[in-house]
Formats: structure tokens, C-alpha cells, sequence
């Protein structure tokens, strides 16, 4: 009998072993949930101010049909994925955060998929680890779970439209880049690598960049419907970009080594455009030298998209805190494949953190000195990056 046990016992042992893999992304994933969960009756100014009103009004205006008006400012894809749901018997809240935290999972499985894709061996364990650290990065948590903001979505069509440009399937991934666009206005910020592409590799033509157009389109389809302008995406976009009349929105960039000076709107004023064209400067250096010394591989796509995005929320003015979040994980994806970005990737995260911080629990934090350390970590990422195109040093696992 006792033998007959045993025997059993070993057999469960052994089928364990043989899926440990399979059981820890099954309890990281339960894990990330409970966490989340503990967080979901967390409400912030934003919420109390916005998000909470908007979904009062859109409710008052007859849920779809209230896609006829702008509601807040977001764009019309995520204003009918919020109107579907004012027809649930739901807590707004609930439904707010329950769609960030839906992608926070479809996201972290994203990324595991690129860093697989990136990986020569051990493809399994890189993708366990890398969905578990993104499930499990508080960025990733308190933007969803605590702020109920939006950002896990954008970031994954992102993310799945690398993987698709990874895998050379391109109609997919040109269409995902459109879906992020639809969603989040900051998409903008990896165009300009989509377009270098253009140049450098001959496999992509120009009607694929029709496609993201038109995806971007389409995703307004349920606004036309019900009566607004075929023009109302793009008008949304306009709208936005003169909302925010501050230097530094909380992330430790090079507006924040002014200090108390970069709130100021007469330094607004005066110094925006030196920002914005001095960014512009920094993207065309650095393009320049890409195509000097360009190499077709997938991983020194990754950093450059990675620089891109880095450098705009380095130096643009009126940078939220959360606008750093895809700079977060495309750095998360890059310590995988490449060991040197490991330290760039901690700092950076930290940073950010930090920055979510001052907004939630109005912490207070030396922003002259964090910005330093920010745009240090900035210079080292750009330093490695670039020393290692121009000597040819191409690392992959």
C-alpha cells in the first residue's frame, strides 16, 4: 500500500518538475491578479475629476450613442470600449480598471513572445521570466490597477506590432502600430523608427504605412456611425497637443533640472519650442549615424526603437509621468536580450516610479536631482547603444 502511495507521490512530483514552467507563470499570473485586486477600490483625482464624470455623461447620453460628441479626450476607440461597457451593471471604476488590467496580461504575453522571438536559447525560461517581471512591475500595476489609466493598451498593440515586425509580417504589424495610434496619442513617438525602416529595409513599401492609416481610420467607424466627422480622430489628436502648459508633468527629463522655474508659463512659453527642436536635433543625429552604420538585425531595431522613444520623453516638454511607460518596457524586453541594458533598465523603471508617486501620494521628491540621474541614465543608454552600432557589437543570448 505504502509503496503504491509513494509511487503516486513521485509520479506528481515528477509531472511538476516537468511543467514548472507551465506552474509558474499559472501562479505569477495569479499573483499579479490578487495584486491587482487588492488595489481596485483606489480612486485618484483623476478618477474622482474625469474619468468618473466622463462615464456619467456618456451613460446620460445613451451609452454608443454618445459617441455622436467628445466625451474627455481620448480618442473614439477607447470611448466605445468604455461605452460597450456602461451597459454592464458595473462600478465605473471597476470597468475602468478591468480593461487596463485585461491588457496588463495580453501585454506581459507580448513581451515574452518578442524576448522568445530575440533569444537563441533557453526560450521557454526567458519568456516565463520576462512575462513575470512585466506582470509584476509596479509602473505596470499602479497605472492600471491604482490609476485606472489606459496605458497597458497602447503599449501592447506596440509591442505586438514589433513582434509581428520581427517575425516579417508586416501587413500585421503596420495594422497593430494603427490600433496604438487609435488608442494613445504617444504612439507617435516610435513612428519615426517605422519610417527609417522604410529606408533601410526593402521588404517594407509605402502602402503599408496606408494601412496603418487606414486602421487608424477604421477605428472610428462606431463615431461615424452615429453622426461625427469621418476627421474626428485626427481632430482629437490636434486638441490634445496644447492642453498642458507646463515644462515638467512629473517626469525626471531635462525640463526638470530647472526646477520650481519649469511650471512657470512664461518659461513655457519661451522655452517649448527650444525643447521640442532640440529633440528633434537629438533624433536626427542619431538617425544619421543608423544609417551610416546600419545592420540588419532585429535586436539593434529593438534599441533603436527603444532610443527613439527614450530620447522624445528625455527632452520634449509637458512629459507626463506615465509617457515613459513604453520606454519601461521596451527597456524590460532589452535586459533580456542584452545583458548591458540590465542597470539602465532598473534605473530607468525607479524613475519612473518615482515620478507615479509625486502624482498619487503627492510625495516629495528632489526633482533637480532625480532628473540628473535620469538624464544620466539616458546618456549611458544612448553611450552603449551607440558605441556598440559603431563597432559592430551586436549581443544576443
Amino acid at each position: 500500500m505504502f509503496n503504491r502511495v509513494e509511487k503516486y507521490e513521485n509520479a506528481i512530483k515528477d509531472n511538476l518538475l516537468k511543467n514548472k514552467l507551465l506552474l509558474f507563470n499559472l501562479l505569477v499570473t495569479i499573483i499579479a491578479f490578487l495584486v491587482r485586486l487588492s488595489l481596485i477600490k483606489f480612486q485618484t483625482g483623476d478618477y474622482i475629476g474625469f474619468l468618473h464624470p466622463w462615464m456619467t455623461e456618456m451613460k446620460r447620453s445613451g451609452g454608443l450613442l454618445a459617441l455622436g460628441k467628445q466625451i474627455g479626450d481620448y480618442n473614439v476607440l477607447y470611448q466605445f470600449l468604455i461605452a460597450l461597457g456602461s451597459y454592464l451593471p458595473l462600478n465605473d471604476l471597476y470597468l475602468y480598471k478591468g480593461l487596463s488590467i485585461i491588457f496588463d496580461f495580453i501585454l506581459a504575453m507580448g513581451v515574452g513572445l518578442v524576448v522568445q522571438s530575440l533569444t537563441k536559447n533557453n526560450k521557454k525560461i526567458y519568456f516565463s521570466f520576462s512575462y513575470a517581471i512585466t506582470l509584476l512591475l509596479p509602473t505596470v500595476i499602479f497605472d492600471s490597477a491604482l490609476w485606472a489609466q489606459c496605458d497597458s493598451i497602447y503599449a501592447t498593440f506596440i509591442i505586438f506590432s514589433i513582434y509581428f515586425l520581427i517575425k516579417n509580417k508586416y501587413i500585421y504589424s503596420f495594422a497593430f502600430l494603427g490600433i496604438a495610434f487609435a488608442f494613445k496619442l504617444q504612439t507617435i513617438f516610435i513612428l519615426p523608427v517605422y519610417l527609417i525602416l522604410y529606408l533601410v529595409n526593402h521588404r517594407i513599401h509605402i502602402y503599408y504605412y496606408l494601412i496603418t492609416l487606414l486602421t487608424f481610420w477604421i477605428c472610428g467607424l462606431p463615431a461615424f456611425l452615429v453622426g461625427r466627422s469621418v476627421f474626428s480622430p485626427f481632430q482629437i489628436y490636434m486638441g490634445q497637443t496644447g492642453t498642458y502648459k507646463s515644462l515638467f508633468m512629473n517626469f525626471f527629463n531635462l525640463t526638470g533640472l530647472l526646477g520650481s522655474q519649469a511650471n512657470n508659463l512664461i518659461n513655457y512659453e519661451a522655452l517649448s519650442k527650444f525643447f521640442i527642436l532640440f529633440t528633434v536635433f537629438i533624433l536626427l543625429v542619431g538617425f544619421m549615424v543608423f544609417l551610416i552604420k546600419y545592420q540588419k538585425n532585429s535586436l539593434v531595431f529593438l534599441e533603436l526603437a527603444s532610443w527613439t522613444v527614450y530620447t522624445c520623453v528625455m527632452f520634449l516638454p509637458s512629459v507626463h509621468e506615465r509617457y515613459s511607460f513604453l520606454v519601461d518596457i521596451l527597456l524590460i524586453i532589452l535586459a533580456f536580450v542584452n545583458k548591458r541594458y540590465i542597470s539602465i533598465a532598473i534605473f530607468e523603471i525607479l524613475n519612473s516610479f518615482l515620478g507615479y508617486t509625486i502624482y498619487l501620494f503627492s510625495s516629495n521628491i528632489n526633482i533637480i536631482l532625480f532628473s540628473y540621474i535620469s538624464v544620466l541614465t539616458y546618456i549611458y543608454f544612448t553611450f552603449i547603444f551607440f558605441n556598440g552600432l559603431l563597432n559592430n557589437k551586436v549581443i544576443e543570448k
